[in-house]
């Protein structure tokens, strides 16, 4: 807080205090209150400029302060219009209660008691390092010190460190909802600014989805943390507690500059300091506040905003927009000081989770806040994106199971995609991805081997099985160490090709291919296999840089009409060396993925393309693109052009270019700001607006296309068929009766089974299947036929086809539908039919 809007060259002081306008800026009560209690002191003040780069928008102002006869200095006001006296206090106890080390280098002693001005408090502070140009906001290095990580990772080290040294609090065992209080205080309260904030911005507290504004997948939402009793209730042990800034953030640390010392930096600010904090409150803050100044500075487009939230949650993640990396490398630096610190009393795995929690409530704090930045709105929607990729990533934390940990209570629940309100003694549980290696129907009984074997000889069986597994692993991997190198592509059989591949020929180049060119190097010379342009229309939508293939939209389709994936087939089919090639392009990605256990070679290769699903792409794609020449493969970084056929595979991921069968793999990641782009480009093009697709989750049993004839409507094409099994629905922007989007779940007893849902003849159609480790497929298959005001039917069908034969067994339910008009879900639960041969009731309906 040192830029002014001016500073006043020094005049005669009048008694009491300068008659200047800047004085204005306060309320005439005000004033005359701090009139009344400057007659009855020595001190004459004289104005110099308020501060404006504070974020509470608190008056806060330099001026001289001369007493006759005894003292001149210096000095900062801060006026308090609400909470003074409760700011007051936590200045003097920041003071008092700190370490006598750490208060005498890191704070900034206050020259006065608070003074109490009718409503309002003033509070004189000592200027920081006694200069105003030596010591400076540490938000002022952020773009001009190559250092910067170093310095916060310092800072931050240090206060969790050396403030608490010489006093070890009691860990507290607290609960997700109040830790969360403990952090946000007042502001959650249920009129508070957060819940109002975000109503403004589409989310309240009943919504258990967020749809994300830059239209990736949706994601649970933060509210929910502290709303649903559930979740709320799950518990946060050993929660370290004390000395706390409260609120952290790079205007509140002045560091001296001339050189930079970030050991030597103060505290300023402390109004909100407490001695019973979670320590991760402050490391968090700062870590959200730095980012809510780069915004601030920077006009950054919609990717490398997405980009600076997967930073913040995961600061080892890879992205390509450098103000995302470089402010990768902060995210990393605080992070790494609040590990450490936690590492130290060995509770680094329990302080990963309370990290995220600590994170979510930052980034909720300034959901709720005036940001002084370009787009206010805009910038709290991004906080609260923030929050909701936060929260996704805890919940799949505390849900991991990890065999080397302790065992306690497990969180087991669901959440329900959309708008839909939770009802009253609904868990809200986020449920594990299930396949149909689940869905062995219970009416079959194994019959269990006759125990050989009594008691008193089962432990040293049991340490003689684990003796045994130990000296077989090690033979394993001493074998596999000597075999590392040959193992690289072992996910890819060997082709043959010794030498075939080049690889990437222009590391700095991006190469754009058109939808309407064959391009350098095609599979298929000649081939038309093209949406044209002008079939897919501008959406407006803007995306992230990094989506899974299972995101809504991001593939488009005609009906019933599709390029297929037939002549890609028979062309690897009559070209060995061809297919060879194909082959070895897909050897540089991992998550090229045929099945379980099974090995991608030349002769299989017309059945991993069976599996894929024909689409037309709707954005510009990034892909890894393997040209053909002379037998040998040669890969480079491109942009596919929207309106590009491709065929996807069974997750999602573009795979070939239909116009010239080339393989596609998932690319490297690139700086986009650092390459150059070569090729016929597009008069759209936009290297920004591009997209990299990875694998979803799971296996898709469907593909949720745009309808490119009619944008109001959306295409549901089950992954692995040409458009002949094609439905088709409104969209959920247009209005559409039933909301059929996201996974839906079939739920016994002891079974689940997830997967998506289409309109079919007299009701709906679920689908869900996986492929086997050994190289089989399991399916799941139903028709619930929907009766108005009759009981409805379910009918299932689980099927499993392996190398040693098949199986297949017939369900059915009879039940009742249960309708939600507000959110266009239903949901139906019903008790088996006596031929199912089983006992256990079904529920269907959303995940």
């Amino acid at each position: 807080m040192v830029d002014f809007l001016h500073i006043r060259l020094l005049e005669e002081p009048m008694r009491h205090r300068d008659e200047v306008e800047e004085w204005d800026r306060l309320p005439a009560e005000v004033l005359r209150a701090l009139d009344a209690w400057l007659d009855g002191t020595l001190f004459e003040l004289t104005h110099r400029g308020w501060f404006t780069a504070g974020r509470t928008g608190a008056p806060v102002g330099l001026v001289l302060c001369y007493e006759k006869d005894v003292d001149i200095r210096q000095l900062v006001l801060k006026f308090c219009d609400r909470d003074g006296v409760t700011k007051a206090r936590a200045y003097r106890k920041a003071y008092t209660r700190s370490p006598k080390v750490f208060r005498q280098r890191h704070l900034v002693e206050m020259a006065h008691d608070a003074v109490r001005l009718g409503e309002w408090w003033l509070i004189l502070q000592q200027v920081a390092g006694g200069d105003l140009l030596t010591f400076r906001p540490l938000t002022e290095l952020m773009d001009k010190d190559a250092d910067f990580p170093q310095y916060c990772e310092t800072v931050v080290g240090s206060i969790l460190r050396d403030w608490n040294e010489g006093r070890a609090e009691r860990p507290e065992s607290l609960t997700v909802k109040t830790f969360l209080e403990r952090i946000m205080g007042s502001r959650i309260a249920p009129q508070g600014p957060i819940y109002t904030r975000a109503q403004e911005l589409g989310v309240t507290e009943e919504d258990r989805w967020m749809q994300s504004s830059y239209a990736t997948r949706a994601r649970p939402n933060p509210l929910l943390l502290l709303t649903d009793e559930q979740l709320g209730a799950t518990a946060v042990e050993f929660v370290l507690v004390g000395n706390a800034h409260g609120d952290l953030n790079g205007r509140n640390i002045a560091v001296p500059v001339r050189p930079v010392r970030a050991a030597d930096y103060l505290l300023i600010d402390t109004d909100r300091f407490d001695t019973q904090e979670p320590l991760l409150r402050d490391p968090m803050h700062l870590l959200v506040a730095l980012a809510i100044d780069l915004l601030s500075e920077r006009d950054l487009p919609i990717a490398a905003r997405c980009e600076l939230v997967e930073v913040i949650v995961d600061p080892q993640v890879s992205v390509k927009y450098s103000a995302a990396r470089e402010f990768g490398r902060i995210s990393a630096a605080i992070h790494s000081a609040s590990r450490e610190y936690a590492a130290a009393a060995g509770l680094g795995d329990l302080w990963s989770t309370q990290n995220l929690l600590a994170l979510i409530a930052a980034a909720l704090m300034h959901v709720g806040r005036d940001l002084p930045t370009r787009d206010p709105d805009a910038d709290r929607r991004w906080c609260l994106e923030l929050a909701a990729t936060a929260t996704e990533k805890y919940l799949d934390a505390i849900r991991a199971v990890d065999p080397y940990r302790p065992k306690r209570n497990q969180v087991d629940a669901t959440i329900v995609p959309g708008s839909v309100p939770p009802k009253p003694g609904d868990a809200l549980i986020f449920q594990r991805e299930s396949t149909i290696a689940d869905a062995a129907p219970s009416r079959i009984d194994v019959a269990q081997p006759t125990a050989r074997f009594g008691k008193k000889y089962r432990v040293p069986l049991v340490i003689f099985g684990l003796l045994l597994v130990v000296i077989v692993v090690g033979v394993t991997v001493a074998k596999l160490g000597l075999r590392q190198q040959d193992a690289a592509h072992a996910c890819v059989a060997d082709t043959g090709m010794t030498g075939a591949r080049t690889g990437m020929l222009h590391a700095n180049t991006v190469f754009t291919i058109s939808a309407e060119e064959t391009g350098q190097g095609p599979f298929l010379p000649g081939r038309a296999a093209s949406v044209g342009l002008a079939s897919v229309r501008p959406t407006g939508v803007q995306w992230c840089p990094r989506l899974t293939g299972d995101a809504p939209a991001l593939y488009g389709g005609i009906p019933h009409q599709s390029v297929g994936g037939s002549d890609v087939i028979t062309y690897f089919q009559s070209d060995a060396q061809a297919a060879s090639a194909a082959v070895e392009a897909f050897s540089s990605d991992a998550t090229v993925q045929l099945a379980r256990n099974v090995q991608l070679t030349a002769t299989n290769l017309d059945d991993f393309i069976r599996t894929m699903t024909p689409v037309v792409l709707t954005v510009d794609t990034e892909v890894m693109y393997h040209r053909y020449k002379d037998g040998r493969i040669e890969s480079d970084l491109s942009i596919l052009q929207a309106g590009t056929a491709v065929l996807v595979d069974i997750r999602g991921v573009p795979r070939f270019r239909m116009r010239s069968g080339t393989p596609l793999t998932i690319p490297e990641q690139f700086d986009a700001d650092q390459v150059t782009y070569s090729g016929s480009g597009w008069p759209s093009f936009d290297a920004h607006t591009a997209v990299t697709v990875r694998p979803s989750g799971s296996t898709l049993p469907l593909l949720r296309l745009r309808d490119l004839d009619d944008p109001d409507r959306v295409i549901d094409r089950p992954v692995g068929t040409n458009g002949e099994r094609d439905s088709g629905r409104p969209s959920a922007q247009s209005g559409g009766d039933q909301d059929l989007s996201g996974n839906w779940i079939v739920r016994t007893t002891t079974h689940e089974w997830v997967g998506a849902i289409t309109r079919a003849e007299g009701g709906f159609q679920f689908v869900s299947y996986d492929f086997r480790d050994d190289g089989g497929q399991r399916s799941f298959e139903c028709q619930l036929v929907v009766v108005p005001g009759e009981t409805s039917t379910l009918r299932c069908v689980s099927s499993s086809t392996t190398p040693g034969g098949s199986y297949r067994a017939d369900l059915a339910f009879d039940g009742v539908m249960h309708w939600d008009e507000r959110g266009g879900k239903f949901r139906f639960t019903g008790a088996p039919r006596p031929e199912s041969g089983v006992q256990e009731r079904v529920s269907f309906g959303p995940e």
